[in-house]
Order: C-alpha cells, then structure tokens, then sequence
C-alpha cells in the first residue's frame, strides 16, 4: 500500500500512548468519526447503537447494531452514522493494538499461528458476522471493567475466538491503492449527514466535491448504481422510518425532519420505497403500551 498517497487523501488519526502499554481500550459515545482516517495500528471495532454506512479503503457498506470488524494498520476507513438503532445507545467499544505491542515472538509460536493469520489477514479489513459479535461484545465490555492484566488476557481470548471464524469477508482486495474517489465520496456522507434536514441541491453536492454536473452525475452513478437524488430520498426514508419506529413525532414532523420541503412528497416517496404509507408503517410498527 502506498502510504505516500494515503497521507495526501487521509488524516493520520495520531493516538497517544498510554503508559507503553500494549494495546489502547477506548469506548466512544454519540457520534462516530467522520473523517476519512487512518492509524499505525490495528484497530478492532465493535459499533453498538447506530446505523449507517461503514467506508473501509473502497470497501462502502451499510452497518447496522453490534458491527464487527477489524481494521489493518494504515487502511482509511469512516462511519457516518444515521441514527441510533432501536433500543440501544451509541456506545462503540474499539482496540488499538500491533503485532509488536503484542509481542512477535509470542505470535510465532505454534499456539498463536491462527492469530497471527487473522492478523495478517486483516491488514485488507475483515467483517464479521452479527452472531460473532454476539459472542464476543461480553468479553469486551469487560475490559473496560476490569484490571489492565485481565484487559490484556480477555483481549487475547476475543482474537482466539476470531482466528477461529469462518464468518468474515475480507473488506478490500490485494491490490487495493487508495482512490480518490473514496475519499471524495466520504466527503459527501459527511455533508449528507450534516444537512439531512435541509434542501440540498445536485449543483451543491457537485460543487462540494469541485464538479461539474454531468462529471458529478457520472461520478456518484459509478459510487452508488444509482442516481444522487434516488440516493438521498432512499437515505432519508431509511432514517424516516426509524423514527417512525421509535418516535412518537408526527408524520408530518418526521417529513420535515427528514429533509422533504412538504408532507406529500414524503408520503409520495415513502411508498415508493418502503410499499405502504409513512401512517401505515407507522401503525405496523406501533410498540406495545406506545400512545398512537
């Protein structure tokens, strides 16, 4: 991976050291981090309450509750999320550590070769499967609640655990150099996200990113398979119905919360891209004890 060209498109993400200990525990509440960014180290996360997209090198996915992934030394990556999920609040547990700070000659013996293969792995990224992150979010949480002995040795059986999955996808190829591309996308999640509840205009998205439109267009068609606008009414109809969900705010609250300039535009789209009425989603979804 050229680190040149990463340093040029990325921000180096620089942690300080905690008394030269060999890995960085750290719980981050509320928002997750929006610049495009990198580290040194490795860096396993475990995102808990919030949904959104996960950008990891030219890797661009959803993410959802209990999102388990590994992050390689110098491999940019971002969350931009879109709300917190239902019932569950914005607490992202995350690990800092290197094969060094671990010890090489503790990963090269026998007892230790699966670890250092999923370490070596996840240099391209991995994704784990939800029931994987099941089973190991206790032993997480328990580091923040314990001794720094007994943080290490916990950490330890976590990466046991996950040398021994088989339900992981690698998130970016062999090949992978960074694409400008990625980060200019990032760039534009993140004014998405910061003006999901006002107007926002193709000429301002195209202009954010120093486009013009037919570039633009063509741009954002090659990121996404489809149009920004189609993006955007998706992207606000998802958060729509989270709110719808979770929310006791009116239909019209939630359309203008949303971003749409009036109620039967929302309603209009919401159809298209849900298959019934905001009112109808909301009274499928009414929880039990919840005022109508």
């Amino acid at each position: 991976m050229d680190l040149d060209l990463i340093c040029q498109e990325a921000v180096l993400a620089e942690l300080l050291p905690e008394n030269n200990r060999c890995l960085y525990l750290a719980h981050y509440l509320g928002q997750p981090h929006l610049k495009f960014h990198y580290q040194s180290e490795y860096e396993l996360v475990l995102t808990r309450g919030s949904v959104g997209k996960r950008v990891v090198g030219n890797s661009i996915k959803d993410y959802g509750n209990l999102d388990l992934v590994i992050i390689g030394p110098n491999l940019p990556h971002t969350w931009v999320h879109e709300i917190a999920s239902e019932g569950c609040k914005m607490d992202n547990i995350v690990v800092h550590f290197t094969k060094e700070s671990l010890g090489y000659e503790l990963l090269n013996k026998p007892e230790m070769r699966n670890v250092l293969s999923l370490l070596n792995t996840a240099e391209l990224g991995l994704e784990f499967s939800f029931r994987v992150a099941q089973e190991v979010e206790d032993k997480l949480q328990q580091m923040s609640q314990t001794s720094i002995s007994w943080q290490l040795m916990l950490f330890l059986e976590v990466l046991i655990i996950l040398s021994e999955q088989t339900e992981y996808n690698i998130l970016v190829s062999p090949s992978y150099k960074l694409d400008k591309n990625n980060t200019l996308f990032s760039e534009l999640l993140q004014f998405i996200h910061e003006n999901h509840d006002k107007k926002i205009k193709l000429e301002d998205a195209a202009s954010l990113l120093s486009m013009s439109i037919p570039t633009f267009t063509r741009f954002f068609r090659k990121m996404t398979d489809t149009s920004f606008i189609q993006y955007l009414n998706s992207w606000r109809i998802k958060r729509g119905c989270i709110l719808l969900k979770e929310t006791d705010y009116s239909v019209l609250e939630i359309s203008t919360t949303v971003g749409f300039e009036n109620l039967s535009n929302f309603n209009r789209q919401f159809l298209k891209v849900v298959g019934t009425t905001p009112r109808q989603y909301k009274d499928l979804n009414l929880q039990p004890g919840k005022n109508p």
